[in-house]
């Protein structure tokens, strides 16, 4: 009984220099957000690029992080969150699926 691949090699999506952090540093998003004094909600909002943090806030970040993760690092991860490079994202991803779907196709025709 031949098996067919189920799953494919594909490229891990780039995340957002803090998220990259936490996870180098074995922390969570809870952590942070208590270090900061933040809700869980706003921290993730932070770690998607989906808002920007005030200054202050941005450099408590920095300051926490030991410089690893800049002010511009959070500012450049809201700018990739922003509608028009989250639709290419979602592309991208899409690509991505129909082509590991391709491979598991042509798989299946060669048994």
């Amino acid at each position: 009984m031949t098996m067919l691949p189920t799953t494919t090699s594909l490229p891990d999506l780039p995340c957002s220099p803090l998220a990259q952090w936490l996870i180098d540093n074995g922390r969570t998003q809870v952590w942070l957000a208590a270090r900061l004094g933040i809700s869980i909600a706003s921290m993730s909002r932070i770690v998607r690029g989906a808002t920007m943090p005030r200054e202050r806030l941005a450099l408590q970040i920095e300051t926490l992080t030991g410089g690893v993760v800049t002010v511009a690092d959070l500012a450049r991860a809201k700018i990739a969150a922003t509608p028009a490079n989250r639709a290419a994202r979602i592309r991208h991803g899409k690509e991505l699926i129909e082509r590991g779907t391709s491979i598991v196709t042509a798989a299946a025709e060669e048994v």
